[in-house]
């Protein structure tokens, strides 16, 4: 491991300084998302998009938003996008420009969902909220063959549980890839990268990512059902192939790594790519990163080659 950051990192880790985020656990979790929130309207560009994505908002069973993005051209399977953000912050807002250029990138239809937010709505209100989002999906054009699932961070944890929840209940859509950006797989805080990542240096620290898990998962119980801690899966038999990024400063990435292993052990078509300068929430910094436009790349690669 190195602490070298290359200049580009830094440049996005000090604008990450500038997100209401970085009060997560300090403020009241209402004010951080409605700052977030407020900021992401803020910034984007008014009128058409240049790459022709256009979206619209729907409402699934009278109560969950769903907003679906459609590319100029539309071919193969559609993919379920799910945001991060702790299960506790940010929105189909925060992620737009996000769940927009996954959809100019790939030519699929994507469908990002307002699932429930923790505290309010801890384990497994989240999830059950992405289980209903597939099914309505599966209903919708491409999704014959199946679907992809991609999130990142706590979305990535939430795609990684559908996966698990897909191969073994047959009213779920078949899930044909797991896109996991950076994602949350285990509540074990004492990993290696943890050591030395999770002081706050590269974002994501180690305090915030123990009150995140508190707000998802507070009782101990809930955190031994592998759909809440994918790592705890007894068997990763049939599960979906992945694909998994993570950089090389987060502090995610040892157990990134370790599910990458499990899922290969299982015989589960599993890539796994370690951007170097990347940190927790990098892929959201194209413009910024190069590192970022490469991720996306790689996405999109692993998503029309499924």
């Amino acid at each position: 491991m190195t602490d070298t950051v290359p200049a580009q990192t830094q440049a996005a880790l000090d604008l990450m300084q500038l997100s209401p985020a970085r009060y997560v656990g300090q403020r009241d979790v209402t004010r951080i998302r409605a700052e977030l929130h407020e900021g992401a309207l803020a910034i984007r560009p008014p009128g058409p998009r240049p790459d022709g994505v256009t979206f619209a908002d729907h409402l699934i069973e009278g109560a969950l938003p769903v907003r679906v993005y459609r590319p100029a051209a539309l071919a193969g399977p559609p993919i379920l996008f799910l945001h991060g953000g702790g299960w506790a912050i940010c929105d189909v807002e925060t992620h737009h420009e996000l769940a927009c250029q996954l959809a100019a990138d790939t030519g699929r239809l994507v469908a990002s969902v307002e699932y429930r937010l923790a505290p309010e709505h801890p384990y497994p209100a989240p999830l059950d909220d992405t289980r209903t989002a597939a099914r309505w999906l599966a209903s919708q054009p491409g999704a014959d063959a199946g679907i992809v699932v991609a999130g990142d961070s706590s979305g990535g944890n939430l795609a990684a549980a559908l996966a698990l929840a897909s191969a073994q209940d047959p009213s779920l859509p078949r899930v044909v890839l797991q896109v996991l950006l950076y994602p949350v797989l285990d509540d074990d805080l004492t990993s290696d990268t943890y050591q030395a990542f999770a002081g706050g240096r590269f974002g994501l620290s180690e305090e915030q990512m123990r009150w995140y898990w508190q707000c998802y998962a507070p009782a101990a119980g809930t955190r031994r059902d592998p759909l809440a801690v994918p790592a705890r899966a007894a068997s990763l038999d049939g599960v979906a192939p992945a694909f998994i990024a993570v950089g090389e400063f987060d502090p995610l990435l040892s157990e990134a790594r370790a599910y990458a292993a499990a899922l290969r052990a299982a015989g589960v078509p599993t890539t796994l790519r370690e951007y170097r300068g990347g940190f927790h929430g990098f892929y959201s910094f194209r413009g910024v990163l190069d590192i970022a436009a490469d991720a996306a790349a790689d996405v999109a690669t692993a998503i029309t080659s499924a």
